[in-house]
């Protein structure tokens, strides 16, 4: 009796442990497709940011590894800062590799920021280096309502 009893033990902590370590695998797998289809890897994202404002301008740092200058449209119009752009997603894996780990999404990001009235717009500078983009726009004068678009200088 102590041997079946002992038997029985042993085959719940096997049972158990089998559980856990598909559990433990599964955790750091990362599917390429959520339960609705959606590619894990190319999602919308939001980039940080952070804004200073000065006497003197209005500058907005974005942190955007990854992203090419020529992925990235930045541009006013109505008094709005627009920024917008794609990160390509990492590959999903091939016949002989797969995804272990999805951390860093790809996909299309917008952000949108009102200015201060007295933002120079017809002045502003977008600058991408090192994975930041740096958008600085003087003050001074009531701006005109005019949209046009900022080029992004990679440097």
């Amino acid at each position: 009796m102590v041997e079946f009893v002992r038997n029985a033990m042993l085959n719940e902590l096997e049972e158990m442990k089998r559980r856990m370590d598909s559990l433990y695998a599964e955790s750091f797998e990362a599917p390429a497709s959520d339960e609705h289809g959606t590619d894990r890897t190319e999602q919308e994202w939001e980039p940080a940011m952070d804004v200073l404002e000065t006497e003197d301008s209005f500058r907005l740092f974005a942190d955007l590894p990854g992203v090419k200058d020529r992925d990235l449209q930045v541009e006013v119009a109505e008094g709005r800062l627009l920024i917008r752009g794609r990160r390509e997603s990492v590959p999903a894996g091939t016949d002989s590799s797969r995804l272990a780990l999805c951390e860093r999404m790809g996909g299309f990001f917008t952000r949108t920021f009102m200015l201060p009235a007295d933002c120079e717009t017809d002045s502003a500078k977008a600058v991408l280096q090192a994975g930041v983009l740096s958008v600085e726009i003087p003050r001074g004068r009531v701006r005109a309502d005019s949209a046009r678009k900022i080029s992004v200088r990679a440097e």
